[in-house]
C-alpha cells in the first residue's frame, strides 16, 4: 500500500482516537431463510445488509464518529472466513451487501477476526495514534460446523483481562443458540427478531459515536455497547 493511500483511507484529522470495530456476518445459506417473525418475510441476510448499510451511513453523518470509526466487515459461509472490507474509515466504505453461500466456518470466522484486530491495533499504536478498545460483533443463526472450544476460551480470556469488548447476536429467535453463548461475554447474547436487528444496529451507531467523545483505553473499557 502506498503512503498517500494510507494518508488517504486511514488518518484523518489530527490522527485522532480510533474505534476498532470488526464485525462478523454469518453468510450460511440458513441465511437466506425468512424470519420467523411475522414482522417481515425478508430473508434474514436481507434485513442484515439493510441494517450494516445504515450502521455505516450513520457513522459517515455523525461529527463524532465519522473520524474515529474504523470498521472491518467479515463473511463466514462456506469453507472459510471471507474480507468483505479491509479496516478503513467508515467514510471510505461503500457496502455493496453479502450473498450466502455455504457452511458456518464460526471458529475459523472468529480466530481469523481477533488476528486482523490485533494487527489493526498494531498499526494504529506504530503509527502513535491511540484508541479505543476493540469491539468484535458477532452475527449467527446457527451452530458452527467446527468446534470451538479453544476458540471461546481465547475470546473470554480476552474480555477478562479487558483487552476486547463483544457483543453476540442471534439472528433470529429461532437460532441454536449454544455455540454462540460460549463465545458471547458472561455468555450472554442478544436474541432479535427483524425489527431488533434493525434497532441494534442504529443503536451501535449510536453507542460509536457516544465512545468517540470519551478518553480512550484506560477508561473507556466500562463504557457499554449499549445495543
Amino acid at each position: 500500500m502506498k503512503l498517500r493511500d494510507i494518508t488517504a483511507n486511514d488518518i484523518y484529522r489530527g490522527n485522532g482516537p480510533q474505534l476498532i470495530v470488526c464485525i462478523l456476518i454469518d453468510a450460511s445459506y440458513s441465511m437466506i431463510d425468512p424470519f420467523s417473525d411475522e414482522n417481515t418475510r425478508e430473508s434474514k441476510i436481507k434485513v442484515v445488509n439493510d441494517g450494516i448499510s445504515a450502521f455505516i451511513e450513520s457513522g459517515k453523518k455523525d461529527i463524532y464518529a465519522r473520524d474515529a470509526l474504523d470498521v472491518c466487515l467479515i463473511s463466514y459461509g462456506g469453507e472459510k472466513a471471507e474480507v468483505i472490507q479491509e479496516f478503513t474509515n467508515v467514510q471510505n466504505i461503500e457496502f455493496k451487501g453479502i450473498r450466502p453461500n455455504g457452511k458456518t466456518p464460526l471458529k475459523s470466522a472468529v480466530e481469523f477476526a481477533l488476528d486482523k484486530i490485533a494487527q489493526r491495533r498494531e498499526y494504529w499504536s506504530s503509527s502513535g495514534t491511540s484508541t479505543f478498545h476493540p469491539w468484535l460483533i458477532i452475527l449467527s443463526d446457527g451452530k458452527s460446523d467446527e468446534d470451538i472450544t479453544e476458540t471461546a476460551a481465547r475470546l473470554q480470556k480476552l474480555y477478562a483481562e479487558h483487552r476486547l469488548k463483544g457483543k453476540c447476536v442471534a439472528i433470529g429467535r429461532d437460532s441454536d443458540t449454544a455455540d454462540l453463548k460460549k463465545l458471547a461475554p458472561n455468555g450472554k447474547i442478544e436474541e432479535m427478531d427483524s425489527m431488533e436487528i434493525t434497532s441494534f444496529f442504529s443503536m451501535l451507531s449510536k453507542s460509536a459515536a457516544s465512545l468517540s467523545m470519551s478518553t480512550p483505553d484506560a477508561d473507556d473499557y466500562g463504557a457499554e455497547i449499549r445495543v
